[in-house]
């Protein structure tokens, strides 16, 4: 009897650890890539440090952020670090997205946000604007890093991505 009456707490105390974590887990979402015709997935990069990098082309913030954001990806991609760019272009801007990247010297994987799979899967986790930073850990949990529109925001997202220490894989 006390035999089950411990397995029964020990499976009581697991489930609660399971659902706990499962509320920080990240949702998987597809996007059409920016570039070409496949699609992203997030669940392609489960096991890596993922950096998800929500922007516009008409952003003023996003174009600051994003210099920083590729000296990062330089900086941390042969250790594994993973980008993904989320546009949130509209139809009328979405023509400016493949010269922005250029520009920017983007070059990880740019989906576009066109069915608002993004806003419904993961975006709630932030605010409602750009650019917004969110980073999935290897055990696929995530954590929204803010807005970087503040001289003491974009140190935060490189200590986050350094603190997962992305490993290569």
């Amino acid at each position: 009897m006390r035999c089950s009456q411990a397995l029964m707490v020990l499976l009581l105390s697991t489930v609660s650890q399971v659902s706990v974590s499962a509320a920080n887990r990240a949702m998987d979402f597809t996007l059409p890539s920016v570039e070409n015709k496949s699609l992203i997935h997030l669940s392609d990069y489960s096991g890596k440090v993922v950096l998800i990098n929500w922007w516009r082309t008409s952003c003023t913030w996003s174009q600051k952020e994003s210099p920083r954001l590729a000296e990062l990806y330089k900086q941390y991609r042969d250790k594994g670090l993973v980008v993904i760019g989320v546009s949130d272009d509209t139809a009328d801007t979405v023509a400016q997205v493949p010269a922005y990247l250029k520009r920017y010297g983007i070059n990880w994987p740019v989906g576009l946000n066109d069915q608002g799979e993004f806003m419904r899967e993961i975006r709630p986790l932030g605010q409602g604007d750009t650019p917004g930073n969110y980073l999935v850990s290897r055990r696929g949990e995530i954590t929204y890093l803010g807005l970087d529109r503040n001289p003491g925001d974009w140190p935060k997202v490189e200590e986050a991505v350094v603190r997962r220490r992305p490993v290569r894989q």
